[in-house]
């Protein structure tokens, strides 16, 4: 398992929304557009995945992987 810190910026109302709710089935909301969470590569792939289907070219997300000191910091 490791520790990811997603931060995202989305335009449009109706698929920020979308992502939120999708970010909320792998982590917790730290932030109004941050999210935790503690899950594999493998896991994050899938979730790329479903993210790259709902926002726009002009829309982005950032996956962070955090180191476990990190992580232990927030």
């Amino acid at each position: 398992m490791k520790h990811w810190l997603v931060i995202y910026d989305i335009r449009d109302p109706k698929c920020l929304h979308k992502v939120a709710k999708k970010m909320e089935e792998y982590g917790f909301r730290v932030q109004k557009s941050v999210f935790e969470i503690e899950a594999t590569e493998v896991v994050i792939a899938r979730l790329r995945q479903k993210i790259r289907r709902i926002i726009a070219d002009e829309d982005f997300v950032v996956y962070f992987d955090l180191c476990g000191r990190c992580w232990q910091k927030k």
